[in-house]
């Protein structure tokens, strides 16, 4: 297992968009507004047609919110856990016996 020294800190992105879209054409406005900076395309973690959370190293997380605000795109919060962000964004529905 990596030192998280060495691999660096993770932190995930929740989005909206602006419009309802595939996952397919997720991928190429990211790959388009990823393109031109000198940073690697963010892992798409979860996506279900109008949010979705994406994870960026933590060093160009600043960068990668600048990016990602855009006329398509708009990021709602930022954080270092999946579960903060799947409770707000993401709830589940409760369980009935």
């Amino acid at each position: 297992m990596v030192v998280k020294s060495k691999r660096g800190r993770r932190r995930y992105i929740a989005f909206e968009t602006k419009q309802k879209m595939s996952e397919d054409e997720l991928i190429g406005c990211l790959r388009t507004h990823f393109a031109g900076a000198a940073m690697a395309m963010p892992k798409i973690i979860q996506f279900n047609g109008n949010r979705g959370i994406v994870r960026v190293n933590g060093t160009n997380v600043d960068k990668a919110r600048t990016l990602m605000n855009n006329n398509e795109l708009k990021t709602l919060l930022t954080s270092g856990t999946l579960l903060t962000i799947r409770e707000r964004y993401f709830p589940t529905p409760e369980k009935r016996y």
